[in-house]
């Protein structure tokens, strides 16, 4: 049986000769259906599974989309329709690692470099896998499958709820404590592209407007599909929760 065996930086030149096939401007699924028939791939291989109901071409063409879109040749301003910017509208084929080198240098840019008193600040700060593992306790007391560094295509989201084991994740967390805010963006974007997760981006109120200004600028088309929550809020969460299942427990609830 065929498989699907193209990476997503494969899928770099395919993506947009389709898109130009189409006049510079097409939804999902006609990039979809175009790329299928540029590569001949067979039922098999375009209906491989990745994770959940999400196919493996689905899932890397979403990531090779947005590497376009961080390069400069895609935008997608309204949600499921991707168009040629300008400069897209004059390139036909990429250099698969040329992609990858600036968009990593791109993320690196952007990405805050941290001044010795905010080292500091940081070393104070609440600990990564302290809230991570808050977030994860939370689903598992709410009955959510719940999982910590859930993989997303090369990448690991820092705690995903289901409802079932089977199924794409409901809720995706990124705890963000300063640091590099594009990746964690980014990685929640893809998550809300692909399986229409609600995003939370986890910080301290130190960071919450430094957040803001991203989602604000590079991440605009999901600033309304995320909620910010504070450490804080997070331990207050965990608390009440434990509480109000040890009070269940206590009363035979379950």
């Amino acid at each position: 049986m065929e498989t699907f065996n193209y990476k997503y930086d494969d899928l770099f030149n395919p993506t947009l000769e389709a898109i130009h096939a189409l006049g510079g401007s097409a939804s999902v699924s006609e990039i979809e259906d175009g790329v299928s028939r540029i590569l001949k791939l067979s039922d098999n291989a375009i209906n491989e599974i990745h994770r959940g109901k999400t196919t493996k071409l689905s899932y890397r063409l979403a990531w090779a989309r947005n590497y376009l879109k961080t390069y400069g040749l895609l935008d997608n301003s309204s949600r499921g329709i991707w168009t040629l910017t300008s400069k897209g509208v004059k390139v036909k084929s990429v250099d698969q690692q040329d992609v990858k080198k600036k968009v990593k240098k791109m993320q690196i840019a952007e990405g805050e470099a941290a001044e010795p008193r905010e080292k500091e600040r940081l070393l104070r700060a609440p600990r990564h896998n302290e809230i991570r593992d808050l977030l994860y306790e939370i689903g598992k007391m709410e009955g959510k499958v719940s999982e910590r560094e859930y993989k997303i295509d090369g990448e690991k989201m820092d705690v995903a709820w289901k409802r079932i084991a089977t199924g794409n994740p409901q809720y995706v967390f990124e705890v963000q404590i300063g640091g590099n805010f594009y990746e964690a963006l980014a990685k929640l974007k893809h998550a809300w592209d692909i399986w229409n997760s609600r995003p939370y981006l986890v910080t301290t109120q130190q960071y919450r407007s430094k957040a803001l200004q991203w989602l604000k600028g590079s991440f605009h088309e999901i600033e309304s599909e995320v909620t910010i929550i504070e450490c804080d809020r997070v331990r207050e969460l965990h608390d009440a929760v434990r509480k109000a299942k040890e009070i269940k427990n206590e009363f035979g609830i379950k």
